[in-house]
């Protein structure tokens, strides 16, 4: 049950997860495949972005060590930002630090630029590209991604929401990720849904977390899934005014939401900010 669970989760943070509201996707071709390279810490994903107007690249990765990989699997793994970069040439690293030693993987990319997003092809799917002993992360057993030591331990915990004062409260800390290199370094995020897209938001655990505060207007009055956190790491330019260059995602790790004690069904909750009424109509004859 927690592994069906896990891949309609992952599967909404995989093909949504953004900083954008638009999903005009252009699908009509897609850009050449990226440059795969090996390194120390297992795989670098390279290629032009094209647009000189691209915002923002999401880096996806498809384990391919079993047969016939779904797509809808794919694990967003990290954003670009080429605005942190040099721009003559137009083109973007990635380096993938959190491959598994002995999986085989596919890598694309989507780019966002002027409102819409483009697709690039998948690296090779039929043999992968396989992370070779000593260049990527060792992880004993590694049957399920979803429960390996890739993404925070979350064992026990669960969310409980206050409708009165919009607030969810876990009922202990997550444990940082036991084999991602600089464990430390990721901050906790909460992974929110609505609609068709999900983004995440800075969170602390040592308090109640106001979601109010937290979360956009256009998340108000309307439902939305709490889907769990996962941990971003971002790193910036040096400099007195330093800008992101890029941020890398830890697995996703599922957290039930309760209220009053009860189970909330598929996490959804409604936060509700009209609280003065509709008002009675005194609208003039003629405007």
């Amino acid at each position: 049950m927690k592994k069906t669970v896990f891949s309609g989760i992952l599967l909404f943070i995989t093909a949504c997860f953004t900083l954008s509201c638009n999903l005009n996707i252009k699908t009509d071709s897609r850009l050449n495949r990226p440059d795969l390279k090996e390194s120390e810490s297992g795989v670098i994903i390279s290629a032009k972005y094209v647009n000189s107007k691209t915002e923002y690249i999401n880096i996806f990765r498809l384990d391919v060590t079993g047969s016939d990989p779904d797509e809808a699997d794919a694990q967003n793994i990290g954003i670009i930002f080429p605005a942190a970069f040099d721009k003559a040439n137009q083109t973007y690293s990635f380096e993938d630090l959190n491959a598994v030693v002995g999986r085989k993987y596919a890598y694309a990319a989507r780019l966002y630029a002027e409102g819409e997003y483009y697709l690039t092809n998948w690296t090779d799917k039929k043999d992968g590209f396989e992370i070779k002993t000593g260049h990527g992360t060792a992880v004993a057993d590694y049957n399920n991604p979803l429960d390996s030591e890739l993404g925070f331990d979350v064992s026990g915990i669960t969310f409980e929401y206050d409708a009165d004062n919009n607030t969810i409260t876990a009922s202990s800390s997550p444990s940082a990720p036991t084999k991602i290199k600089n464990a430390d370094s990721y901050e906790t995020c909460l992974l929110v849904k609505k609609a068709d897209r999900v983004q995440l938001f800075p969170v602390k655990f040592n308090a109640s977390i106001s979601l109010t505060n937290i979360l956009p207007t256009d998340f108000f009055d309307c439902d939305i899934y709490i889907l769990g956190i996962i941990g971003q790491n971002m790193k910036k330019t040096s400099g007195t005014d330093p800008i992101i260059q890029e941020c890398i995602f830890t697995q996703p790790s599922l957290i039930s939401v309760s209220s009053g004690g009860n189970p909330v069904t598929d996490n959804k909750i409604k936060i509700i900010t009209s609280t003065a009424g509709n008002g009675l109509d005194y609208t003039p004859y003629k405007q």
